[in-house]
């Protein structure tokens, strides 16, 4: 019996944190892909000025 609640609760630990870092790390991508965008829209702008 704890046995199993332990290894439910392990789980949902894991479920969590993994959704974290996914959540984390998708924020950083957003984050690089405008970036990007950014710089390429800002140098357009400077070469058609």
């Amino acid at each position: 019996m704890w046995h199993t609640v332990l290894v439910r609760h392990s789980g949902i630990i894991l479920q969590t944190l993994y959704s974290q870092t996914l959540v984390r790390h998708s924020g950083t991508i957003l984050q690089t892909v405008y970036l990007q965008t950014l710089v390429r829209g800002s140098q357009t702008i400077l070469q058609t000025v």
